[in-house]
């Protein structure tokens, strides 16, 4: 019988006390991970995404077909779930051409979306930037639109890496590319403008926004100033040649000799453009350290004009053991080129590599931020890990910087940023919400995988780190690209998985939907007098999740506990206790956190008022003085009116007495009859 007893209590304590358990409040994906790709031979390339307003996605990969060996691009229309609900398509139909570094661009006023890719003829031994553009529903409007011209010389240009950038009202469409001489090194960067409507291209030749030769250019990276123009941003390394001439023969002095050396510059330029391609203003970030081996980064606040830029620097060292050193940088300027902020250190731990920066702004009614999350390289661990911080726009940081993966086995890579469009309140200041993900890989595959965390504009962590495949594996620094959907309250996540063994590559796709704790309404301030017992509980609905799911805690507004005298009942949402015997005043904080820390909080005065202090109460004043005024206006009136009386009952009295006939004597000889009348009325008076 004991033992039946000790099996209830644990039961009980198993079934009614124990924590929800996180998969069935907060689903970490919506089915299985889903095979979109129906085609063999995936190459390693990342696929791209771009969500429609048609309720679809469109997927690209790169696939090489057994049949010629060459690279094609092919498209999937998926739906918000991750569903596969078309065939696979060919995006072009170029015979002998391999296609490489795409990328995808929304027409969203026009419900219409394009493709940018670079393809090489193999044939011709020349390299082309293409431009297809397509409905929403998959079909495309215009053939393969070539945005440069046809290269076939000795030197084999080769047109690399394009950049596309569409403006706000969706009618122009720009291209940034680099064009490099695959003897020398040596390039140039390249710009074109495109009609939406058609595909009809702006300039008969593409501009060249460089101006200096002998460079060589990394990636380009470009983001759209709404209809004002775009910003283009580069790395160039430039050689010039110095020729000296110099009279070293005494005995004869035509005889000179000629000695060259040559001067390494390293730049960061930023361009920006107006939508009629013409230049508004060239901003260089001279210095010999930028590393030009990682693409700069650009983020713009559209509400304020201004332009974020951030690159890492590389810095070679005689210490044998550190052979270089990296760190992160950042810099603003406004949408007419003026510099708010010259090259700013973002990072501020010695020891260790920093680099490869990503940068996200968020705006919304409530404040607009800049999250900027790198790599760090710890040299005594040999671990990678993901760092972050937030600036807002006056570009002063909001807190100090923080580690964005709770498990450092690993290398932690690729981080991408996403405004999830939510804001949620902490001290009663609403602060944006924005998710984080990576890759996770080391040469342990079974720790290898994509990862994600919320976190809010304030630097805090609102969930911890979730693993987004479950079902296949990943290799390390596979690629990873994530789309935010904001309609549907989830995000949309595709991703290579396999070996190294191209016939087993495939693509797969995952939906993510995060349960976000909101307070549905604010708690109003409180007052109570010292000495007395309060007792205050929380509505049941104060948050939109269910009671039974929330471990709800009261703290102060600064997190430190509650005053002695003040207790909370965490079962019953209750604040309750005996007031102290002097006034002050609290700020209680609410936190709710559901089994996957997900956190919400909301806040309330309490103030503590001494009944002993004379208070001036304008109700009781009012209540007492009413009646009062009243009264006295009364006893006015009736001794106004006493007053009145007995002044006309001395007047009836006067003319009683002067009315009497012996008293008047009409004399004609010394007065009037009228004189004597004004005489006795002066009397009276």
């Amino acid at each position: 019988m004991k033992k039946l007893y000790l099996f209830f209590i644990i039961f009980l304590q198993f079934t009614l006390f124990q924590k929800t358990n996180c998969s069935e409040t907060c689903p970490i994906g919506i089915g299985d991970d889903l095979l979109v790709s129906t085609t063999d031979s995936i190459l390693p390339d990342q696929p791209s995404l771009l969500e429609l307003t048609s309720n679809k996605i469109s997927l690209l990969y790169l696939s090489e077909t057994e049949e010629n060996r060459f690279r094609k691009l092919y498209q999937v229309m998926l739906d918000s779930n991750g569903t596969v609900v078309s065939k696979t398509t060919k995006i072009n139909d170029l015979l002998s051409h391999e296609d490489k570094n795409f990328n995808h661009f929304h027409l969203e006023s026009t419900q219409r979306y394009g493709v940018t890719w670079q393809s090489e003829s193999k044939g011709q031994l020349s390299s082309r930037i293409y431009v297809k553009l397509f409905e929403e529903s998959g079909d495309s409007y215009t053939s393969e639109i070539a945005v440069n011209q046809q290269k076939q010389t000795k030197e084999d240009f080769s047109e690399v890496y394009p950049t596309t950038v569409v403006s706000s009202d969706s009618k122009k469409i720009a291209v940034a590319w680099v064009e490099k001489n695959l003897t020398t090194n040596y390039g140039q960067i390249k710009f074109q403008i495109l009609d939406s409507k058609d595909g009809s291209i702006q300039f008969q030749n593409p501009k060249t926004l460089s101006t200096q030769e002998q460079c060589i250019y990394s990636f380009t990276n470009s983001i759209p100033l709404s209809t004002k123009g775009i910003a283009i941003a580069w790395v160039q390394r430039c050689v010039k040649d110095n020729n000296n001439k110099k009279k070293n023969n005494k005995y004869n002095p035509d005889l000179t000799t000629t000695t060259t050396t040559t001067t390494t510059t390293t730049e960061l330029k930023t361009f920006i453009i107006g939508w009629d391609g013409e230049k508004i203003a060239e901003k260089p970030f001279a210095t010999n350290e930028i590393d030009p081996y990682f693409q700069p980064q650009l983020s713009a606040n559209y509400e304020k004009e201004l332009i974020l830029v951030a690159w890492n620097t590389l810095v070679m060292k005689s210490d044998p053991y550190i052979q270089i050193s990296r760190d992160v940088y950042y810099s603003s300027l406004k949408f007419d080129g003026t510099i708010v902020k010259n090259a700013t250190l973002i990072n501020k731990a010695d020891g260790n590599l920093h680099y490869s920066p990503a940068i996200r702004s968020i705006e919304n009614n409530y404040k607009s931020i800049f999250v900027v999350v790198w790599n760090c390289f710890n040299n005594n661990v040999n671990d990678h890990d993901l760092y972050g911080i937030i600036y807002g726009t006056d570009l002063s940081p909001i807190g100090e910087a923080f580690k964005i993966n709770q498990n450092s086995n690993g290398q932690q890579t690729q981080a991408s940023i996403l405004d999830s469009g939510y804001s949620v309140e902490v001290n009663k200041e609403k602060y944006p919400e924005f998710l984080v993900t990576w890759v996770s890989g080391s040469k342990d595959t079974s720790s290898n995988g994509i990862f994600s965390r919320m976190f809010i504009g304030n630097s805090n962590p609102i969930s911890d780190e979730l693993k987004i495949n479950t079902k296949t594996e990943l290799k390390q620094f596979s690629p990873v690209l994530t789309l935010n959907k904001k309609k549907a309250n989830s995000v949309l996540i595709a991703w290579k998985s396999g070996s190294e063994t191209k016939k087993e590559n495939t693509i797969f796709a995952k939906q993510i939907q995060y349960k976000r704790i909101k307070t549905k309404a604010s708690i109003k301030d409180q007052t109570i007098n010292t000495l007395k017992f309060w007792d205050f509980s929380l509505e049941p609905d104060l948050f939109n999740t269910n009671k039974q799911n929330l471990e709800v805690t009261a703290t102060l507004s600064d997190n430190k506990k509650l005053p002695s005298w003040l207790s909370f009942d965490q079962a019953d949402w209750r604040l309750y206790g005996k007031s102290p015997e002097k006034a002050t005043s609290y700020t209680i904080q609410i936190t709710a956190e559901d089994p996957c820390n997900n956190k919400a909080q909301t806040q309330f005065n309490l103030k503590i008022e001494d009944v002993s202090t004379f208070r001036f109460n304008w109700t009781l004043f009012s209540i007492i003085s009413i009646p009062v005024i009243v009264v006295l206006l009364f006893l006015i009136y009736i001794y106004r009116r006493k007053k009145n009386l007995s002044k006309k009952s001395a007047y009836k009295k006067l003319d009683k007495n002067y009315t009497n006939e012996n008293d008047f004597e009409f004399s004609t000889e010394n007065n009037s009859l009228e004189d004597d009348f004004n005489e006795n009325e002066d009397n009276i008076l």
